[in-house]
Formats: structure tokens, C-alpha cells, sequence
């Protein structure tokens, strides 16, 4: 668990007066291998520039490696700690706590951390064909912006403990402040948590194939964030044998992964409320495997919402698979605009396809699971099967919310081992078949009024 330490300073002119506040995260910190304050600044093309030290090394000030292909490594057999400002038209490698060659040394620094990028950062640019590859023996903490080229880039994240992009931390003041580590690539981003039981915590912005904009009305209001896809065959792969916590958006062209383990309650992946996790374009996939799963937010293959939480269909022929050994829940606990916590509902939807094969499926009342091979008329169907959702579950299976498949001859499918309980409104537009097994009640198929 992290520490926080405080202090308390006193006004000079009225010693009555004192302020409690956050301290500096590197406050108490002793020594140092390198330690960047300036600014260094290189405009030799296919440059290598590197720092290495056997201590820790610390970068505050600013590195512009301006030729074509520079490219930037950084390594410690302790720890970095980041709040600088890079620009880099080559590679970016970070290697915390292991050797350049990335041989374990088990270093880490404060709070477990082996590699820790602060807010401060704000971003990193890259040539085609350049890549970001962050590799740590224990944590690895993102709280700032990587933001690669407007061309071809992957960011590679590897931790043994934990691996943190974005989070919440404390201001000055010492209040809670969420911070948004983001990721931003052109062709793929790719995190992987290696320990026993270590989890991969997304509470930053992930986009692979595209730009997000703010969007304001005419009075300069705020509306939120609007996500612009681009073509190409950008993905997001997540593995952890842990928990996979997804507390912000992930967005990609192609293809999402999230491998998840399990935490010490069995679940492996959980996308909160007011999250989506969303795939633009034609042929896409999101896959989710792990021991159990919870969905409050959105998981939408083949479209994306807008700031008014519409769906905006971009990708034909588009899925979303799940294969779970424990249960699946969709619907859940989320928070109101005031902070209080409420009932939600999840939300899955595809221009083609939704296969969930789990042992136990809970589908609360909010909640809705949807195919349009037309994407609300917007996609060309043309040469394309109808759309189709399956359900096959060792265990129970029971719909609260609503199962609908729109476009012409789709189907739903309904197989489960236990007892199938119907609550809600099950809809498919041509075929519906339920296949029930055994229940303690004697009861396989339940549907209720």
C-alpha cells in the first residue's frame, strides 16, 4: 500500500497559522545516480542517447532529442522517477529495477515503485515506426501523458508487482485528485503484470488508433470528450494474473485483449461505471478472458458513444467474445453526478456477434445486450450472416435486463446447463432457442411475468 506524508509549515508572519499539506513525493529521498534537472537537448539524427546508473535516476528537467531516429534509454538498477518533459523522434525505453538486457535486479524505489512517471509529464512524440517499451521488476506507475506520434507507434508496458496508469492521488492541499495517465498510440498498446495475483489498474485514458478532443457547446460548456477513430489495425492487449481494473476508457481500431487472472474475491476483470471500452473498425474484436467478470460500464465492438450517449456505428462485422471460468455479472454499483452510490446497468453491444461462455451469468434490470448487423442503418450488410448472441453457461443463467437482436434473421441463443430464469425482455428478431439443464428447484426454465 502507498505511503502519504504530510507537513505542516507555519506562516512567517503569524506563527498561529499553520497549513497541512501533501509533501513531495521524493521528500526524504537520499542520493541519487543521475539526477536531470536542465534541459539537454540533441539534434543528432539516429542518435542513442542513454542514461544508466547502478543507483536511482531522476529526471526534472527536459531532453529533446530532435534528429531523425534518436532514440532515448533510460535505466536503473533501483528505480526512475520521471516529472520531466521528453521529446523523442526515435524509441523510448525505460528499464526500472532491471539491467538493460532486462535481467531482474529486483530494485524499486518509494512506494515499491521501480518505474514512476508523474503528472508533470505531459508528452512524448515518436516517428514512424518508433515504439515505447517500459519495463519494471516491481510497480510501474504511469500518472502522466505518453502521447506517441500522429503515425505508427506501440507502447509496451511490462511489471512484475502492479502496473498503475492513472490513478488517485493527493494535491497540495492534500484532498483525493484523479489523475489521467494516458496512452496514446498509433498501432498497438500492450501492458503486461507478471507476479502472482498482480493487478493491472486502468484509471487513465488508453486510445490505439485515433485522438480525443474536448468538446464545448456554444456557451463554452464542457460536454466531455469525443473520440476520433482512425483506419489501420491499431489494438489494446491487457494481461495480469491478477485483477483488471478498468476505470477509464479504452479505445482501439482492431482489436482489445484484456487476459485477466483473479483477485482474492475470484474476479478477474472489472470495467466500472461510465467506462467503454470500444473497437471502431470493420472485423473487430474485444476479448475478455479470466476467472470472473464485472461490467457496469460499456463494452461496444464496432461503435463508439458520443457526448450525448449515442452509439456511433463505424465497424461492420464486428464481436465481442468472453470466455470465463467463474461467473459473469452486468450491472452494478455506480455513483450519481453528486458522488452517491446508485444501481447501473452494463452495456455490451455489436455489429455482429456476442458470445459469453461463463459458469453463472447475471444480467440486473438496468442493463441491455444488443447486435445490429445495420448498426441503426448506418452499415452497409451486404454479403454479411445475420447477427446473433449466445449464451452457454455450466451454471445458471439468469436475464433481469434486456437481450435484443435487431437486424433481419438474427437470433439469440440461450443454453445453459442449470436453470434459465427470465425476468426481462429477451428479443431476437428471428430465432430464439433456450436449452435448460437441472436446478435444485426442479425448474429449468423460469420466466417470469
Amino acid at each position: 500500500m502507498a505511503r502519504v506524508r504530510y507537513v505542516v509549515s507555519v506562516d512567517v508572519n503569524d506563527n498561529s497559522v499553520r497549513k497541512i499539506g501533501r509533501a513531495y513525493y521524493l521528500d526524504g529521498q537520499r542520493g541519487f545516480g543521475v539526477l536531470l534537472t536542465g534541459t539537454l537537448t540533441s539534434l543528432k539524427d539516429d542518435a542513442v542517447f542513454e542514461l544508466s546508473s547502478e543507483h536511482d535516476v531522476i529526471v526534472r528537467g527536459h531532453i529533446h532529442l530532435m534528429g531523425d531516429g534518436a532514440d532515448l534509454m533510460v535505466q536503473s538498477d533501483k528505480w526512475i522517477y520521471w516529472e520531466g518533459f521528453a521529446r523523442v523522434d526515435g524509441d523510448l525505453t525505460m528499464r526500472g529495477g532491471v539491467e538493460i538486457n532486462s535481467a531482474d535486479l529486483d530494485g524499486f524505489g518509494v512506494n515499491d515503485s521501480s518505474i514512476n512517471i508523474q503528472t508533470t509529464l505531459r508528452r512524448i512524440t515518436g516517428a514512424a515506426g518508433s515504439k515505447i517499451d517500459l519495463q519494471g521488476s516491481h510497480d510501474v506507475d504511469v500518472f502522466g501523458a505518453i502521447v506517441f506520434g500522429e503515425t505508427i507507434g506501440v507502447i509496451k508496458i511490462n511489471a512484475v508487482g502492479q502496473a498503475r496508469i492513472g490513478g488517485i492521488t493527493l494535491n497540495e492541499a492534500g484532498n483525493p485528485v484523479e489523475t489521467g495517465g494516458i496512452l496514446r498510440a498509433r498501432d498497438a498498446i500492450s501492458i503486461t503484470v507478471r507476479s502472482t495475483g498482480g493487478d493491472a489498474c486502468v484509471t487513465g485514458l488508453w486510445i490505439a488508433g485515433g485522438t480525443v478532443d474536448r468538446v464545448y457547446d456554444t456557451a463554452g460548456q464542457n460536454l466531455g470528450r469525443q473520440i476520433t477513430h482512425a483506419d489501420g489495425d491499431s489494438a489494446v492487449s491487457i494481461t495480469a494474473t491478477g485483477r483488471i481494473d478498468v476505470g477509464q476508457s479504452i479505445t482501439a481500431g482492431k482489436r482489445i485483449e484484456l487476459n485477466g487472472g483473479g483477485d482474492a474475491h475470484g474476479e478477474g476483470i472489472g470495467i466500472g461505471s461510465g467506462v467503454e471500452v470500444s473497437t471502431s473498425a470493420d472485423d473487430s474484436r474485444i476479448e475478455l478472458t479470466a476467472v470472473d467478470a464485472e461490467i457496469v460500464g460499456t463494452v461496444s465492438a464496432g461503435g463508439s458513444l458520443n457526448t450525448d450517449s449515442d452509439t456511433v456505428w463505424t465497424g461492420r462485422n464486428s464481436a465481442i467474445e468472453m470466455d470465463l471460468s467463474g461467473d459473469l455479472v452486468v450491472g452494478g454499483t455506480g455513483v450519481d453526478e453528486n458522488g452517491n452510490l446508485i444501481d447501473r446497468g452494463g452495456n455490451l453491444q455489436s455489429s455482429q456477434s456476442i458470445e459469453i461462455a461463463a459458469r453463472h451469468v447475471s444480467i440486473n434490470s438496468l442493463s441491455r445486450l444488443m447486435t445490429d448487423l445495420s448498426g441503426d442503418g448506418s452499415l452497409d450488410t451486404t454479403d454479411r450472416d445475420a447477427s446473433a448472441v449466445y449464451f452457454q453457461t455450466t451454471g445458471n443463467l439468469k436475464i433481469k435486463g434486456t437481450v435484443v437482436t435487431i437486424d433481419e434473421g438474427s437470433s439469440i441463443t440461450l443454453d445453459a446447463d442449470g436453470q434459465v430464469w427470465i425476468n426481462g425482455i429477451v428479443q431476437a428478431e428471428d430465432v430464439l432457442t433456450v436449452i435448460a439443464g437441472t436446478h435444485s428447484s426442479t425448474i429449468g426454465v423460469l420466466v417470469d411475468p
